[in-house]
């Protein structure tokens, strides 16, 4: 018999399923944030040079206490089109006579000006911190910020050669539990990123487990579950990855400091690592590579899930192998797997074809 009809008999569409889809739906929602959260980890506010007279007023302060902030930074930096504050240049001398509103300003490309010698102030009205205002990707160093999204993709990439390996060498299971407790523990550490350079390595990492968590637990359902259902529970993930990004925005909202956002999005991965320590291997992953005994556990474990426990008490296998089950009664009911079963598995046990197999 086919590993399909072995599930069939134990439930491809009760209880079981149905709880798994479920708390898979879940770890979508959970899990589809990191893609996207750059765009508010590394976000760029509004900033301009810093400017000596509001930093350190005592130097000149018999003609700077009198005046306001919109009056120095007009005296300080050149104002752009927008009559806003150049974000990359400042005067290299304090222009005075600009105080005099009677003074026409337009001409002020011509005076001599200088890079942010002295660092920037940053806006803080909407994001409290970010990478960007951490380590000053801005002007000369705002493509750095992009090469943390690159690296991000590599570790998508990196992932995709070794997650079929690993998982068709180890198991699903084993491969999707340490891949959550990896993301935890990386998580953690990119929160509290002392530099630049380790945050991109981290967040590579972090790409790579990701994708081996998604993948793995995504395969584990459809396994385990009518094909019937496959285009369905391909289609909700999706719905549900959809969804879970456009709340993100709005938890990104709340939590506008990038170390928090980091740490709240990574330390769930903790708690996803405890249930999956608890949860079932795939039983055609067993199955294909002759772990029958431990098989016949999980298949009785759905059985019995599913409500069908006269069949979960009935189950056994004859002599250990792969290639026959009892579904109850002497042996001769056995049921064998056919030619086109071993088929299937084969194709289950190469790691570059996995993928492929749903």
């Amino acid at each position: 018999m086919a590993f399909d009809e072995i599930l069939h008999h134990v439930g491809d569409s009760g209880r079981f399923q149905i709880l798994r889809i479920a708390f898979f739906i879940i770890f979508s929602l959970l899990s589809s944030s990191h893609d996207i959260m750059e765009n508010f980890t590394a976000a760029t506010p509004a900033h301009h040079c810093n400017v000596k007279l509001l930093d350190y007023p005592r130097s000149e302060i018999n003609i700077t206490m009198n005046l306001t902030t919109e009056v120095l930074l007009k005296v300080s930096i050149p104002m752009g089109p927008n009559q806003k504050p150049e974000q990359c240049r400042r005067f290299r001398y304090t222009q005075w006579q600009f105080i005099d509103s009677n003074v026409s300003i337009s001409n002020d490309t011509e005076l001599e000006t200088e890079p942010c010698l002295d660092g920037w102030t940053y806006d803080h009205s909407v994001f409290t911190s970010t990478i960007v205002t951490e380590w000053d990707l801005v002007c000369d160093f705002q493509s750095f910020k992009y090469y943390a999204q690159a690296f991000i993709m590599a570790g998508h990439v990196m992932s995709g050669f070794v997650c079929g390996i690993f998982s068709d060498r180890f198991g699903r299971k084993p491969t999707l539990v340490y891949s959550c407790l990896l993301y935890g523990i990386l998580g953690s550490c990119c929160a509290f990123a002392p530099n630049f350079t380790l945050y991109c390595v981290l967040r590579t990492l972090l790409s790579a487990s990701i994708s081996n968590i998604l993948l793995n637990s995504l395969i584990l359902v459809l396994e385990e579950t009518s094909s019937q259902w496959h285009s369905s529970i391909v289609t909700l993930n999706g719905l549900a990855f959809s969804v879970g990004q456009a709340m993100f925005g709005g938890f990104a909202y709340v939590l506008s400091d990038w170390h928090m956002l980091q740490l709240a999005v990574a330390l769930p991965h903790f708690a996803l690592f405890v249930v999956f320590c608890w949860g079932p291997e795939s039983v055609r992953w067993l199955m294909a590579t002759g772990k029958t005994e431990q098989a016949i556990k999980e298949l009785q474990r759905i059985a019995s899930i599913n409500g069908k426990k006269d069949i979960a008490h009935n189950l056994t296998s004859e002599n250990s192998s792969p290639k026959a089950f009892c579904l109850g009664g002497p042996c001769e009911r056995h049921v064998s797997v056919s030619t086109d079963a071993v088929l299937v598995l084969v194709l289950y046990r190469q790691p570059y074809c996995s993928g492929f197999a749903i």
